[in-house]
C-alpha cells in the first residue's frame, strides 16, 4: 500500500509542478501581450473612433431606418438595446482565441439604436458573454488589436457594404415584417 501511495504522491508532485511551469508561461505570455497593446493603444483609438463614426452613418441610412422600422432586431442583443449585427469575428477580448475561420469560438458586434455596440461572444451554438461597448475609449482599451484592425478594415469598406450585409443577413425577418405590413 506504501508503494502505491508514494506513486501517487509523486505523481502528484509531478503534476504540479508542471501546472506551475504552465501558469508561469502564461503570465509571462500576458504580460509580453499586455505591454504590445499597450503600445498599440493610439492606432487602437484612431480605429475606434471611425468604427463609431461608420455606426453612426449606419444608423442614419434609409435602408438600415427601414430595417429598424420593420421590428427586425439581433435576437442575442435582447440584453441591452434593439439592434443588428453588423460584424462577426472571432473573439476579440482575449489573446488566446486567433485560429483560422471555421473555429468554434465566434463574436458579433450588434450596433444599437442609441449608437453604442454590444459584444457577444459564443462558443459552437451556444452564447456565453456580452457586454456594451458605450464609447472608443472603451473599445480600444478592452479588445486586441487584431481584432480592432479587422473590424476597422470592414468598416473601410463603406456604410452600403454593411448595410447590404445587415439586410441579407435578416432577409427573413425582413421579408416576414414586410409580409405582415401587406397581409
Amino acid at each position: 500500500m506504501d508503494k502505491k501511495l508514494k506513486k501517487l504522491m509523486d505523481q502528484d508532485t509531478k503534476q504540479r509542478r508542471l501546472n506551475k511551469k504552465s501558469d508561469e508561461r502564461e503570465k509571462k505570455e500576458q504580460a509580453r501581450v499586455s505591454g504590445k497593446e499597450k503600445e498599440l493603444l493610439p492606432r487602437k483609438l484612431e480605429m475606434a473612433e471611425d468604427i463609431f463614426r461608420w455606426g453612426r452613418d449606419i444608423l442614419a441610412n434609409e435602408d438600415y431606418k427601414f430595417v429598424r422600422e420593420l421590428g427586425v432586431s439581433d435576437g442575442l442583443a435582447l440584453v441591452r438595446a434593439p439592434g443588428l449585427r453588423v460584424y462577426s469575428g472571432n473573439w476579440g477580448d482575449d489573446y488566446r482565441f486567433r485560429k483560422p475561420h471555421g473555429y468554434p469560438h465566434w463574436s458579433r458586434l450588434i450596433l444599437t439604436d442609441d449608437g453604442t455596440f454590444y459584444y457577444r461572444k459564443g462558443y459552437k451554438f451556444m452564447p456565453l458573454d456580452g457586454f456594451v461597448i458605450p464609447d472608443p475609449e472603451f473599445l480600444a482599451e478592452s479588445f486586441m488589436h487584431r481584432y480592432v484592425s479587422e473590424l476597422h478594415e470592414f468598416t473601410m469598406k463603406g456604410v452600403e457594404k454593411a448595410v447590404s450585409k445587415v439586410t441579407h443577413g435578416y432577409s427573413d425577418q425582413i421579408r416576414w415584417g414586410l409580409e405582415g405590413r401587406n397581409g
